[in-house]
């Protein structure tokens, strides 16, 4: 019989102890871990984990002491207990099939904990002013939130971003505040601009449902967080956010039901209006919006997840049952990234979205759990929605602010994957409970089953359980408090201690990728005085780096940082394949070619290095100009080069005849080899195709004739009586940042030094030379402690060039069309190389 819902309705579940400590440590862990910034990271650096793994026994004390103090269990009910027990057995068996079972058995850990807390946390809110409570602790704790995230993000990001403009525009160079650069958007706390978004979605409905329901003393505390939560998801920038965020104002027309429909028409207007503003006065909204309507969309704003998602689907289908296991995103992704998908998401340690990667991992068997979670609330939230008297509006609002905040996350879900994050699966978790307790109260059912041994024998599994656990985590542990000693002490320039650390956590968790990377990385980059010691050390590099790709076989950086070892090793067979597997698992990365055309040339098999090298230009037109390919052992090779440059060009333009993109962009890039050879008439002919306004204005000046330009670079080279300044501005609007003396004096200097300005830019322009890092190794690979290592390929550019002529030679970071023209190329070198060493 269901409920009416009066105050004296006996619940089924009784109330636990109150004198138990393990459920309040256990919020105060999730509380931590969701205001500390940069959370989501700290989570994977010494000692924060340990303290993340503590609060992950935490639930599974608080339930095993609930049953042994209660002696019986409390089932969630509604079917429920049927999802979590085959989530169970899913997580469980595609961790005993994986690939990398350490790695599933980390992350499954995660998994069950959460269950834990789920099943304690309902055993405790076993009433409902305990449930008001708990969310009464939840808006607070999203108040906390609100609070840091603004303050962090306007002292951190806000304040100096607007100082930096302010010098810019003294120096006359005008720029606004840009959302559309990542580093820009709101990250704080959490550490991302979406995972601050997809709380905001969760959190917000209830804080406007605490708001409705509150006395007019609290009233305005949640209504002010409530507004303050939407400034905070306006500077977030997150696309998916704002979706979410659409869906639950719609879904609060719900709320407006006994308005008059005139009103509700009204309000909706508003909402939209509203909406629509937000959008407009975001630039990265803005930009999104346009570009959803553009035939181009998906190479300029949808890009990433559609690689990343396109990855997923492949992982999926290669294990379709129980997927590749828990945490096998990050170790397999780039052997099914697809060739077309360049430079863009090169690396990540989750796919953005929810669908794809619980596909990935955990396969049909995952993906039909999301459908069961989808339509149980689907279900249950409508029953509880009828069941519910009109007039308790309380209690209603409260289940809308439930169901809301989990709709809302529902599409956030779809663009990113999240459920990593501890603020996030704990709110998930929270409102689960919410709701059950709700359907409990106006739907009750029985969910207690009473059996005192069967109780006392489940506990005492609970118990070897933890402890086998704990025994197994302990070298872990071990092992990742030695590294970021390890790492403490390179800091301080104590390489050996570091070496000895390091090499200890290596013996520790060998099947760790990072410790050996590491090893070898900085055991290959740090120079000492003594050459007998660095002989030593680029052995030991060879080594561990060796070892780093026996038990990471499918990333690129340890494929082709082994290459390089190898070839400094003087080693060049060994390093080709090295070179071959990594050019194979990342064709568009930039010096992969390079690389395995000097392992191919240093075997005499000229030929094929030509080949190579020529390929690493055609992917990317601006290392044409490296001063790399004028030095040994490339120098000799360098015309033909140039020449099998041009072949490759001519011929992706009589195959590829359609009036498109691609075709002016081939026109461009071969306009540039010709004018980069002197050419000048073949580079105009090509270069009229394309209509590239720089290089018509370079054209003119190499051919003597007079033009009018506002190019800062090319007024520094016609008129020198105002070198200086031109230099300057040239330099300020290539960097977006206050030149440096000392470059404005190198550039001058060449200029001078030059007849032409085609000798200046070939011949007497300034080089940089910088190692190209490894940006976000360490978050991508869960563990941050050390330093981000960098490329072994040395980078060498014509400053004027990449600087101030890149336009010449543009390099796409992602351009399907062109990947997908080149493929056939790089699979004919693949098999002429492995046909050459058979």
């Amino acid at each position: 019989m269901e409920s009416n819902g009066t105050a004296s309705l006996k619940t089924s579940v009784q109330p636990s102890s109150s004198r138990d400590l393990f459920g309040p440590l256990a919020f105060g862990f999730y509380a931590l871990f969701t205001l500390l910034p940069d959370s989501s990271s700290l989570v994977v650096a010494w000692p924060w984990v340990l303290l993340w793994q503590v609060g992950l026994f935490l639930p599974w004390l608080w339930l095993l002491r609930t049953w042994w103090m209660q002696f019986q269990l409390t089932r969630l009910g509604y079917g429920l207990d049927y999802g979590t027990a085959l989530t169970v057995l899913g997580v469980l068996g595609s961790t005993l099939l994986a690939q990398f079972p350490q790695q599933a058995r980390w992350h499954s850990w995660a998994a069950l904990c959460a269950i834990a807390a789920l099943y304690a946390l309902n055993t405790w809110c076993s009433s409902p002013s305990r449930r008001q409570k708990l969310l009464a602790a939840q808006g607070g704790l999203s108040l906390a939130f609100i609070a840091v995230s603004l303050s962090l993000w306007f002292f951190q990001t806000l304040l100096p971003e607007m100082n930096r403009l302010a010098d810019l525009r003294a120096s006359g160079l005008e720029r606004s505040f840009d959302f559309s650069v990542l580093e820009l958007r709101n990250w704080a706390p959490i550490g991302h601009q979406n995972y601050v978004a997809g709380f905001l979605v969760l959190t917000l409905p209830l804080l406007i449902g605490l708001c409705l329901r509150a006395s007019s003393k609290w009233k305005w505390v949640w209504g002010l967080g409530a507004l303050l939560g939407l400034v905070d998801l306006y500077t977030t920038s997150s696309r998916g956010g704002w979706l979410g965020m659409a869906l639950v104002a719609v879904s609060g027309v719900v709320l407006l039901k006994r308005l008059s429909p005139r009103f509700r028409w009204l309000m909706g207007l508003g909402l939209l209006i509203g909406l629509f503003g937000t959008v407009l006065a975001n630039n990265r909204l803005r930009a999104l919006l346009v570009s959803a309507f553009s035939r181009d969309s998906a190479g300029s704003t949808v890009a990433f997840r559609l690689i990343t998602n396109a990855t997923g689907w492949a992982m999926g289908l290669a294990h379709p049952l129980l997927g590749a296991g828990p945490g096998s995103v990050p170790l397999l992704y780039q052997s099914y990234r697809p060739a077309w998908a360049g430079r863009e998401a090169e690396l990540v340690y989750q796919l953005h979205g929810t669908p794809a990667q619980v596909w990935a991992e955990l396969g049909a068997l995952g993906i039909a759990l999301c459908i069961f979670m989808i339509g149980w609330l689907v279900y249950w939230g409508v029953r509880l929605w009828q069941a519910q008297p009109v007039e308790l509006e309380g209690d209603r609002i409260m289940s809308w602010s439930l169901l809301a905040g989990l709709g809302g996350y529902g599409i956030v879900a779809l663009t990113d994957y999240q459920l990593d994050i501890v603020c996030i699966s704990g709110t998930l978790i929270l409102y689960l409970v919410g709701l059950l307790s709700l359907l409990r109260q106006y739907l009750p059912l029985s969910s207690e089953v009473h059996s005192t041994k069967r109780i006392k024998i489940l506990c005492w599994g609970l118990v070897g359980l933890l402890l086998a656990v704990g025994i197994w985590l302990a070298p872990i542990h071990r092992a990742w408090q030695l590294s970021s000693r390890g790492f403490a002490a390179l800091a301080e320039e104590q390489f050996e201690s570091f070496t000895t650390d390091l090499e200890q956590a290596h013996q520790l968790a060998p099947w760790e990728p990072y410790y050996s990377y590491q090893l070898g990385w900085n055991l290959g980059s740090v120079r000492s005085d003594d050459a007998q010691i660095n002989q030593v050390r680029a052995r030991q590099s060879l080594e561990f780096f060796e070892r780093h790709v026996q038990v990471s076989p499918s990333q690129e950086s340890g494929t082709s940082s082994l290459g390089w070892q190898q070839l400094l090793n003087r080693q060049p067979s060994q390093s080709t394949e090295s070179f071959l597997k990594s050019t194979q698992l990342m064709p568009a990365k930039r010096g992969g070619f390079y690389s395995l055309g000097q392992s191919l040339l240093l075997q005499g098999k000229a030929d094929l290095g030509v080949q190579a090298i020529a390929l690493e230009i055609l992917r990317d037109p601006l290392f044409l100009t490296s001063p790399l390919l004028q030095s040994p052992p490339t120098a000799t090779f360098y015309p033909q080069v140039q020449e099998e440059v041009v072949q490759l060009y001519q011929q992706l333009l009589k195959t590829h005849s359609a009036q498109d993109s691609l075709t002016a962009y081939l026109h461009q890039c071969l306009g540039g080899v010709y004018w980069w050879q002197g050419n000048l008439s073949a580079a105009a002919a090509q270069w009229e195709k394309s209509a590239p306004p720089l290089g018509k204005a370079v054209l003119s000046i190499s051919r003597g004739e007079a033009i009018s330009t506002n190019i800062p670079i090319l007024k520094a080279w016609l008129e020198p009586q105002q070198r200086i300044q031109w230099l300057e501005r040239a330099l300020l609007q290539a960097n977006q940042a206050l030149p440096k003396p000392q470059d404005v004096q190198a550039l001058q200097a060449g200029m001078e030094r030059s007849d032409s300005f085609e000798q200046w830019v070939k011949k007497n322009a300034p080089l940089q030379q910088y190692p190209r890092v490894r940006a976000g190794f360490g978050v991508l690979s869960r563990h941050i402690d050390g330093p981000a290592p960098s490329d072994f390929f040395p980078v060498v550019e014509n400053a004027a060039v990449s600087q101030f002529l890149a336009e010449l030679f543009p390099s796409l970071a992602y351009s399907p069309a062109l990947d997908i023209a080149l493929q056939p190329f790089c699979e004919s070198l693949w098999r002429s190389i492995q046909a050459s060493e058979s």
